[in-house]
């Protein structure tokens, strides 16, 4: 067995070979000076794509992990080939000064609790004051809040807390990262995580009155409030609110804050409809959304929820930004990777016409979404990517949509890349769907950015389909060494 041989059947990961034939490949492996990585990529959006085109994972390595220059972006090579792969995150995961990786938690201390490493530094002491400083637009800045509580007129303190939560909630990657104030009606909930704070106000049963959230900030940042915002400082929810039929508990109010416009972009999220009674027509061809959504954590991509017939609820679309200027040549292979939630992929009006593709999608900027980002306007109809019907999606894990030629043709090599997920049987084509019952969805979600490390959406990106072979010359891809499939062909085996 010749060296071009031993690379040939290695890009195959040996499938299909005799004991002899395994036995020779290795010696090949010492005389060649080719190893297997000491430690296996741990992304499994980056090993599904590595096995997708028909490489093999036990020979691909990282070689250039989150830094200043690209803080969202992991660089990975193929030790057989050479490849060049890519996988792009939407948070930034390092810091763009010193190029020190992000610590999304915090360290208790007399009274407070500190903040390791981020974009921000300060505390969040034990009477529920904030106080951060960081570097912003303007140079040196800071914010504070200290917020209040009001049950009609009554002001709520605080009963219990700081909780700590050893383990987050939301995401088990993290630790040490969200703490928990409680009111007696709600709970205040501060999660840290890259780049950003995530506030929650929780509230697990009807507090019977309206509610009044006084922030009291003071200093810079952005600081962004949820739908039920009657000022820069305030969020009244009514007591009408709280007793409509419509409103499942526990009910949940959000509120975010980033050192800086930008400092977490590019941004995904999803601007929508919802709670009306009205036509297809009415959701479909709106442009300014009920809600417009930077900081969702899990919702549906896109799709619609029903009234009784002939109307519609709620109706999502949603956008999709990387910074991909890490890039320096056209990717031959690109997928969106995203966590799909079986909470959130639903085809319960059973008609099973629901087919998905990546289209552009541009949103007014690039480091917030507006109302008016729900417009059709500004999402293409062209498809980027295969069709990915409703029944092949694989839920509560991740999967992947696989861009076509006209798709890779649009990865942008000198910033961000932008993409939204439409379904183009209705949405696209703008037919009304055959009508399910009231309150049921038909929809495809799952995480997005805000969930955090290890649940968040990817974009993946490697050379040609087929692997790096292609680009060694005088050496087949592994799908077509005679007798050999490639491994992402052959069920159990990676």
């Amino acid at each position: 067995m010749d060296r071009r041989d031993f690379i040939r059947l290695a890009s195959g990961g040996f499938i299909g070979l005799s004991v002899a034939d395994v036995l020779s490949a290795e010696r090949l492996l010492g005389q060649t000076g080719i190893e297997k990585v000491s430690k296996v990529i741990g992304s499994v959006p980056m090993k599904n794509h590595v096995l997708a085109t028909g490489l093999n994972k036990d020979y691909v390595e990282v070689t250039e992990t989150f830094n200043k220059a690209h803080p969202t972006a992991e660089k990975f090579r193929d030790r057989l080939t050479g490849e060049v792969l890519h996988e792009f995150h939407g948070l930034k995961r390092a810091r763009e000064d010193d190029g020190t990786l992000i610590t999304a938690g915090m360290t208790r201390s007399l009274g407070k609790h500190t903040i390791d490493n981020n974009l921000f530094e300060g505390d969040i002491e034990d009477g529920g004051r904030i106080a951060f400083a960081f570097t912003g637009d303007s140079g040196a800045e800071t914010f504070v809040t200290n917020p209040t509580v009001k049950l009609g007129a009554i002001e709520m303190p605080i009963v219990s807390g700081p909780i700590l939560h050893a383990i987050d909630p939301l995401n088990s990657y993290y630790s040490n990262n969200v703490i928990d104030f409680n009111y007696g009606i709600v709970t205040r909930r501060i999660r840290i995580i890259e780049g950003r704070m995530q506030g929650r106000w929780i509230f697990a049963s009807n507090p019977g009155n309206d509610v009044t959230l006084k922030y009291n900030r003071q200093g810079k940042g952005v600081w962004r409030l949820g739908q039920y915002q009657v000022g820069p400082d305030t969020e009244f929810i009514s007591r009408a609110v709280f007793d409509d039929p419509d409103t499942e508990y526990p009910f949940e109010i959000n509120d975010d804050f980033v050192p800086a416009a930008g400092a977490n972009s590019p941004v995904d999220g999803n601007p929508r409809t919802i709670n009306r009674t009205s036509s297809w027509a009415d959701h479909h061809d709106e442009t300014t959304a009920d809600a417009a959504d930077p900081t969702t954590i899990s919702d549906a991509y896109c799709g619609w929820e029903f009234r009784t017939s002939p109307n519609f609820k709620n109706f999502w679309r949603s956008y999709f930004l990387f910074d991909t200027s890490a890039l320096t040549v056209e990717p031959g292979s690109v997928t969106l990777n995203c966590y799909f939630q079986a909470l959130r992929t639903k085809d319960e009006g059973g008609a099973n016409t629901l087919v998905y593709v990546i289209t552009s999608g541009v949103p007014t900027g690039d480091a917030d979404l507006v109302v008016g980002d729900i417009a059709e306007a500004k999402f293409g109809a062209t498809a980027w990517s295969n069709d990915k019907a409703w029944g092949s999606i694989a839920t509560d894990q991740y999967d992947a949509l696989t861009f076509n030629a006209t798709g890779r043709t649009n990865v942008n090599l000198s910033g961000l890349s932008r993409f939204s997920i439409r379904d183009k049987n209705h949405d696209i084509a703008d037919a009304t769907p055959a009508h399910g019952a009231e309150g049921q969805d038909e929809t495809m979600g799952g995480y997005f950015a805000d969930q955090g490390a290890a649940n968040d959406p990817t974009l993946t990106t490697g050379a040609a389909v087929g692997g790096g072979p292609a680009s060694t010359a005088g050496i087949a891809s592994p799908a077509s060494v005679g007798g050999v499939a490639s491994p992402s062909k052959i069920a159990g085996i990676e």
